[in-house]
């Protein structure tokens, strides 16, 4: 098949698409949140489509941490300080504290924060993702939904259809592949996170991330963070300027996105 063959990009259909799916595994892991926390040690956090926080000024409250060991002020500069509830689906599940020193110059406002998972007395607390988890398994519960030739609600809300090279609806292995390759930066990023959740002391990470507001450390790890997002695009991204919409995934697995009309697949 030549490049005048493949399908258009159909981009804003496929966006379209990938939030539809998002949304939908943010709502069933975000119950699965609500019915589990009462049964597990640590605190679980819901997928943000269905985390709410209400705010409020605790300048004046005394918390179980100094905030001078968390985040020292620098001359000129003064402290607020902001407590979090979050709450998932109107159950309270967890709390954030925020430490943030403000200094004015001029017209100009600089402001450093530190904020962190808390209990009540302003003590961290292990918080465990469950929006990480949500993307280790995501790959698997939507390739589950090509068997028979179905799709996930996203593609068939636009009506779009992922098909391989001899024109048949994609299931079975190549259907995970294609998944397991589409989510790979979102599985990455989420098992390290995980691993970190569950393997340090909160207390002992809060201080030791804290710290790295005031070397180069700090400015290395945005550096790495701008990289990996960087990447992440280009390899979503790039492949719809030079490949007419076959992704990275699709052309190594040699499979086609089509825009599906009734029981018949269109190419345009």
């Amino acid at each position: 098949m030549s490049d005048a063959d493949i399908p258009r990009k159909f981009f804003w259909r496929r966006v379209v698409a990938f939030v539809v799916d998002w949304f939908l595994l943010s709502v069933l892991f975000g119950l699965i949140t609500v019915a589990i926390q009462p049964l597990v040690p640590v605190t679980l956090s819901a997928p943000g489509f269905v985390e709410f926080k209400v705010c409020e000024d605790a300048t004046d409250r005394t918390f179980a941490l100094d905030p001078d060991e968390i985040l020292p002020l620098k001359e000129g500069e003064i402290r607020r300080v902001r407590f979090c509830r979050i709450s998932h689906l109107g159950l309270t599940n967890h709390n954030v504290l925020s430490f943030i020193a403000v200094r004015k110059s001029g017209v100009t406002t600089y402001r450093r924060a530190v904020s962190y998972t808390s209990d009540e007395d302003g003590r961290p607390v292990t918080l465990v993702s469950v929006g990480h988890v949500m993307m280790l398994f995501a790959p698997f519960l939507l390739a589950a939904l090509y068997g028979s030739g179905g799709r996930p609600p996203g593609k068939r809300l636009v009506r779009l259809a992922v098909l391989d090279s001899d024109w048949y609806p994609v299931t079975g292995l190549p259907a995970l592949k294609r998944e397991l390759l589409k989510w790979f930066p979102f599985m990455l990023v989420a098992a390290a996170a995980l691993f970190l959740a569950v393997t340090t002391d909160p207390e002992q990470f809060l201080k030791t991330a804290a710290s790295t507001l005031d070397n180069g450390l700090f400015y290395l790890l945005m550096f790495f963070y701008l990289v990996l997002l960087l990447a992440t695009l280009f390899y979503w991204l790039f492949p719809f300027i030079r490949w007419r919409g076959q992704s990275y995934y699709d052309k190594w697995l040699r499979l086609y996105v089509v825009r599906r009309s009734g029981e018949q697949h269109l190419m345009e």
